[in-house]
């Protein structure tokens, strides 16, 4: 499952990628949204074929991944992919308009770590015990990647009595990092930040990947 709400990028591509490993019984993929369901519907059209395989495998969702109470799909999922709504720091300091720096968005700036943190337990109460969740951002703040997946297996446990376990990434880490093109920060408590590199034009994004266990 492809889990996000109202995200800046362009986040079908990763849904394309998946399609494209072809190891999935099927591929829900989750947006409040109808603009980006709809930028996906045409994604998906242009590149798998209506009358195949894979296309009948591809359930698209729109329901508020925010929303604790409201939530329904639990315990249902193998895997979830959280592509968490975030500052998107590259384009805040590339592109000018709808800025979240910006004065006018300070409210919805603020409120970014709460919605995260509510996503990601909605995240963790989808998968079945044995899933894992894979919580993804595109910005370099501590208090929108490491603290939110820390409270919100706080939270899931207490509340859900959800257990989790952190699964390194080291080895993703050693491997991207041996091609001299993506450099890890070494601060981050949790999961791998890679770090903005003009080698690679790429970056900032980071990954947490937690395994349920109750």
């Amino acid at each position: 499952m492809n889990l996000q709400k109202n995200s800046r990028g362009n986040n079908f591509k990763k849904n394309l990628l998946i399609l494209q490993t072809v190891k999935f019984a099927s591929l829900v993929c989750n947006d409040h949204s109808l603009f980006r369901l709809g930028q996906l519907r045409r994604a998906l059209a242009l590149h798998v074929p209506a009358n195949s395989e894979v296309s009948s495998q591809v359930i698209l969702k729109r329901k508020d991944a925010t929303s604790v109470e409201a939530w329904t799909d639990t315990d249902i999922y193998d895997k979830v992919l959280l592509d968490a709504s975030c500052t998107t720091d590259r384009r805040a300091v590339t592109v000018d308009d709808g800025n979240i720096f910006a004065t006018t968005m300070t409210g919805e700036r603020l409120d970014l770590p709460q919605l995260q943190t509510k996503m990601m337990v909605n995240a963790l109460r989808s998968v079945r015990v044995g899933g894992s969740v894979v919580y993804s951002t595109c910005t370099l703040s501590p208090t929108q990647n490491e603290m939110v997946v820390e409270n919100a297996c706080a939270l899931a446990g207490t509340h859900y009595g959800i257990q989790t376990v952190e699964r390194s990434l080291k080895r993703m880490e050693n491997r991207l990092s041996n091609t001299g093109l993506f450099q890890f920060s070494t601060d981050c408590r949790r999961g791998s930040l890679l770090l903005p590199n003009l080698l690679s034009n790429y970056g900032p994004t980071y990954v947490c990947k937690i395994s349920r266990i109750l």
